[in-house]
């Protein structure tokens, strides 16, 4: 086996590729290649949003609800939540995606978050959930702890590259 370096757009090594001996060149610089790629700039990150389709945001909008779906009833079942508490969570969680009260600028806003993902616009989501209040946590049913916003955040960032 051989071992190079794997370097960054700045030619700082951040790890190392082994490939089997006697690997023609074209596919060493071809397995290295992503690794030296800078950044992309401001402006250019702003041209791919804008080169992201609808349909792609729509995709990406699904599984982010598939995979919170799944999660929530995973943890309802892994820690026996009793049948009508889990139903007044997801009423609860359901009502706050859908009427959230946030200020921007100091003027009220009431937002319907899932209207946002449905429809694709992840960016204005992820700013949403970026002003949303947790929950108190001082009923069983409250759900929306600063780590679950911030599990949802990551899930709109993962995918939109924010």
């Amino acid at each position: 086996m051989e071992t190079r370096d794997i370097l960054d757009y700045q030619g700082t090594k951040i790890g190392e590729l082994e490939l089997p001996d006697g690997t023609p060149e074209q596919e060493w610089q071809e397995k290295l290649a992503p690794y030296a790629v800078a950044p992309p700039s401001p402006q250019e990150q702003l041209y791919m949003y804008l080169e992201r389709t609808v349909a792609q945001s729509r995709l990406w909008s699904d599984e982010i609800i598939e995979e919170f779906k799944k999660e929530n009833l995973a943890y309802f079942v892994e820690n026996s939540i009793p049948n009508d508490l889990a139903i007044m969570i997801s009423l609860h969680v359901h009502h706050r995606l859908r009427a959230i009260d946030i200020t921007v600028g100091g003027v009220p806003f009431t937002i319907d978050l899932m209207n946002l993902v449905i429809s694709g616009d992840l960016e204005t989501a992820y700013a949403v959930l970026s002003y949303m209040e947790p929950d108190d946590m001082t009923m069983p049913y409250h759900w929306f702890s600063q780590d679950r916003i911030d599990e949802l955040k990551s899930k709109i960032s993962i995918r939109v590259g924010l």
